[in-house]
């Protein structure tokens, strides 16, 4: 990826759009961004990131903190970085969301937003979605491109010092390793569910074992009860079983012998009594016959005359036939009379419904007749709603302005209000410095004099008679100087002077500083006094104006508000009326239609109810019931008067011919009844019942033992049978999980006490570190004058931790090996810069689709003696030859000059920063 333009709106400290061609830097080589402290060197990196991937450059700043303060309230906040990736060049466009002045007051929310045009034209919406496209596009999220493309400020040692945890985040990313890690979850998860299985497997076991039954006999009892208390072998318990089924075997087959015995002697006990049982049975069926022979007999002659009687008296039915036959004739003219009535009652409720509506219609009219002249009335009052309405909004514009005015004035007294505090603070700072400047100068004087007082001394030691004074030929030298034993030297003068020179020129630049915010106060005091003489006048004192001019412009506005809504209320209202009016009149001429329908409808119903009446008058006369219904009841009547009798004719004939079908029976059946009992044996059935009743207990007892034995043996042979397959599923679980458990352990860098704890994932990561760290050690030892070289820890300092991503630093110059953290400042920038340029190497080697054609340093620079700033520079110089662009933002003097192509960023007083490129 190589950025072409970038374009920046009230963006951080750029309050206006800010265009960088950067396509003027080239495709190779070094460029530099300076400028004074907070000026917003590192916002340029922070639209870069923040175009491609919605955050800044470092975690230090969110979205929501990328807004201008210094930005006018309408100026929109957005950036737009064209950039060229390969061979294709790409447009994206973001912005944060946002508060923004309205028009008339207020602010409204701009919600984020981004866009993304492809190559071919295509234009990518929605947030998630260019995020997803520019991922697919550079191959990089934005973490990995903090680590390999873009080195933020605040995020740069964090490589250099993290631990193996994280960086097996960083590196299953960039290399794909994840895969290794699913292996080892699955690993231990299988791990588990082995582990799960087995124990689940030994639990059913000695459930089995638990559920296990003992034979009767003492002895298997008490065996029984010590297997269960100890971890018995599985062979014992098998044992166990064997014998105690073979015991229960033999016992059941004694008791099914004894059963066979019991149930013979209890057929032949139970054959003597139903012997017995049948001529008890047949001596009292006997005798109720011929008791019931006597009493039915005489019936036969009280039923046969009934059977007369009633004969005589079905002779009456041809009369009810007829009269039934004249009551269905006059039967269809109750239907007509019905109609007839049903008729009436239909014309009557129209009529009263018709004549409610009229009722309704009529009143419904007079209403909305005295409605109309209510609302004409009211129209003529409206007549002049709308006229003041321009004057208002004139009014209310007229009262914004002054608002905004008034406002911006304010603003304008705050922002002096913190000039004058920081110029303050600022001649505070010179007269310090300057003070101190003096110090140091008289300090200075005093050793120079003194330095050049020693001169003379130390020339007076040379002196000779008769050989010329080197300052004066004489050759005579009465008074020479004496020689000062506090006399500096030349080395120590030179070092105060280069003090006194530092401290002159720190005072120069307070003193600059004051005197440009005197300026810049001096410039707002003016532009302040201009601004409230154009509202307020002359001599008018501004804050008690201003405060005074607020109120007054806040009440207007309330007022201008409250009589804007009136008015606009009143036009509303008089258009509402406009409509509403030619609607009723229209609703009223429906209504009057409505009523002439109702009235003619009314007077005809009235008439067809008349006529009905008289047509159900004239059939009432015709008819020999009241109604319908009692015609039917006499009907029915007569109906059940000959049913009657002809079911009581039937039902004596019944009678009759069953009573004669009974005494015959009752003849046949004490005539078989005698015959039977002529030829029977004696036999005791209360005797043979006691037998039949002990036999019978104790074939009971016997079958509940047997059922007993039967039960112990079923259970005991399926807890047989599951102690068989449960432990030969115990034996293979217990295979498989040692196999298992090794694999994922060794998988898991869960490995013997006083190993080193190493997963797979990392063992892999570790080749691509080692690779990583050679790389980087090119740079290194190029950097240190070959003093430092990065190595992996082989060894964790605690050996309960995962390790093997850890790193140590060489020291050849004392042969020490110590940890990375113990290098200062300028060492740990040179080591953390070695590590993320070997790490981009590795990257850009090994990922697929990753070109890292353009790289961003923001960091440590200022850290850095001239000897290793130089060859940092030199590194780098190499990195940007052939094609790739590198990027560093730096205040530092050296760098300033040893790099052509800059980016120079500016702070202007007024607040705001502004660029320009020099080429």
């Amino acid at each position: 990826m190589r950025p072409i333009r970038l374009s920046m709106s009230a963006f951080g400290p750029y309050a206006d759009q800010t265009i960088l061609d950067m396509d003027a830097l080239g495709a190779s080589g070094l460029y530099l961004i300076s400028g004074p402290t907070g000026a917003g060197k590192t916002s340029i990196f922070d639209g870069i990131c923040y175009a491609l991937y919605g955050e800044a450059s470092g975690n230090l700043r969110s979205a929501s903190m990328l807004r201008s303060k210094y930005a006018a309230p309408e100026t929109k906040t957005e950036v737009e970085l064209v950039f060229a990736h390969g061979e294709e060049q790409y447009t994206i466009r973001r912005n944060p969301e946002y508060l923004m002045a309205k028009r008339g007051g207020g602010e409204k929310k701009v919600l984020a937003g981004a866009q993304l045009t492809l190559p071919d034209g295509n234009i990518v919406t929605k947030i998630r979605a260019v995020d997803d496209a520019i991922t697919e596009i550079l191959g990089v999220t934005r973490e990995q491109f903090s680590q390999i493309v873009m080195l933020a400020q605040g995020e740069f040692l964090k490589l250099l010092t993290a631990g193996t945890k994280d960086r097996q985040e960083i590196f299953r990313n960039l290399f794909h390793t994840g895969p290794y890690q699913t292996l080892q979850y699955r690993l231990e998860e299988l791990r588990k569910a082995v582990y799960g299985k087995r124990e689940d497997a030994k639990k059913s076991v000695n459930q089995y074992v638990q559920g296990i039954y003992a034979p009767d006999q003492e002895t298997f009892q008490i065996r029984l009860e010590k297997l269960k208390e100890q971890e018995y072998p599985i062979g014992e318990v098998q044992e166990y079983l064997t014998e105690a089924l073979l015991a229960d075997e033999e016992k059941e087959q004694t008791i099914r012998q004894r059963l066979q015995e019991l149930e013979q002697d209890l057929t032949v006990v139970n054959t003597n009594i139903g012997k017995a049982t049948e001529i008890d049975k047949s001596k009292r069926q006997l005798k109720l016959a011929r008791d019931e022979y006597e009493r039915e007999q005489p019936q036969v002659k009280v039923l046969e005359k009934a059977l007369q009687q009633a004969k005589e008296q079905l002779a009456g039915k041809d009369a009810l036939q007829t009269e039934i036959a004249r009551i269905d004739a006059e039967l269809p003219k109750y239907t007509k009379q019905a109609e007839l009535t049903d008729r009436i009652d239909r014309t009557r409720t129209d009529l009263e419904t018709h004549e409610k509506q009229l009722q309704k219609k009529t009143d419904t009219s007079v209403k909305k007749k005295e409605l109309m002249v209510q609302l004409k009335q009211e129209l003529e009052q409206l007549g002049d709603a709308g006229v003041e309405l321009q004057k208002l909004l004139t009014e209310q514009e007229n009262c914004a302005m002054r608002q905004e005015q008034l406002e911006q004035l304010q603003t304008e007294s705050k922002r002096l209000e913190q000039n004058r505090q920081k110029l303050t603070r600022l001649q505070s700072q010179y007269a310090q410095i300057d003070q101190s400047y003096q110090e140091i100068k008289a300090v200075y004087d005093r050793m120079d004099q003194a330095f050049r007082d020693g001169q003379a001394g130390i020339l007076a030691q040379t002196l000779r008679e008769n050989i010329p004074c080197p300052v004066c030929g004489s050759l005579s030298h009465p008074h020479p100087a004496s020689l000062k034993a506090d006399v500096p030297g030349e080395q120590e003068l030179k070092q105060k002077k280069q003090e006194v020179e530092k401290a002159a020129g720190q005072a120069l630049d307070a003193s600059k500083q004051a005197g440009e915010q005197r300026q810049a106060v001096a410039l707002g005091e003016e532009a302040l006094m201009q601004s409230a003489r154009r509202l307020f006048g002359d001599g008018c004192d501004i804050e008690a104006c201003l405060e005074e001019a607020m109120v007054a412009e806040r009440k207007r506005r309330t007022t201008i508000k409250e009589r804007l809504q009136a008015e606009q209320a009143r036009m509303q209202r008089k258009s509402d009326l406009e409509k509403q009016i030619p609607q009723i009149e229209q609703e009223q001429e429906l209504l009057e239609q409505q009523q002439k329908e109702l009235l003619l409808q009314v007077t005809s119903e009235h008439k067809q109810l008349e006529e009905l009446g008289l047509q159900r008058a004239e059939l009432q006369k015709e008819l020999s019931f009241a109604d319908p219904k009692e015609a039917q009841t006499k009907k029915k009547q007569l109906e059940q008067q000959m049913t009657d009798l002809q079911s009581r004719y039937d039902e004596k004939e019944k009678q009759f011919r069953i009573q004669n079908e009974k005494i015959h029976a009752l003849q046949g059946r004490i005539g078989g009844l005698e015959k039977s009992m002529e030829h029977t044996m004696t036999l005791d059935l209360e005797n043979e019942r006691q037998k039949s009743t002990d036999l019978t207990a104790e074939i009971r007892a016997l079958r509940q033992q047997q059922q007993t034995i039967l039960t112990r043996k079923t259970t005991n042979l399926d807890q047989k049978r599951g102690i068989e397959e449960k432990s030969k599923e115990m034996q293979r679980l217990e295979q498989d999980y040692q196999w298992i458990a090794a694999l994922a352990n060794t998988a898991n860098g869960k490995v013997g006490p006083g190993k080193e704890r190493i997963m797979l994932e990392t063992y892999v990561q570790m080749a691509y570190f080692d690779r990583i760290i050679r790389r980087a050690n090119l740079r290194l030892q190029k950097m240190s004058a070959s003093q430092y070289e990065l190595i992996r820890m082989e060894t964790a300092a605690d050996k309960r931790s995962q390790s093997g991503l850890e790193l140590n630093v060489k020291d050849h110059y004392n042969g020490t090996v110590r940890s990375v953290k113990s290098l200062s400042g300028g060492e740990s920038f040179l080591a953390s810069l070695s590590l993320a340029l070997g790490l981009s190497d590795e990257v850009q080697a090994n990922a697929g689709g990753i070109r890292i054609e353009t790289m961003y340093v923001d960091e440590g620079f200022g850290t850095l003696d001239s000897e290793t700033l130089e060859q940092a520079y030199r590194a780098l110089a190499d990195l940007s030859e052939g094609n790739r662009l590198v990027g560093i933002i730096s205040h530092v003097a050296e760098l300033k000059e040893k790099i052509d192509k800059q980016i120079v960023v500016t702070k202007e007083i007024s607040g705001g920063s502004h660029v320009r490129m020099e080429l």
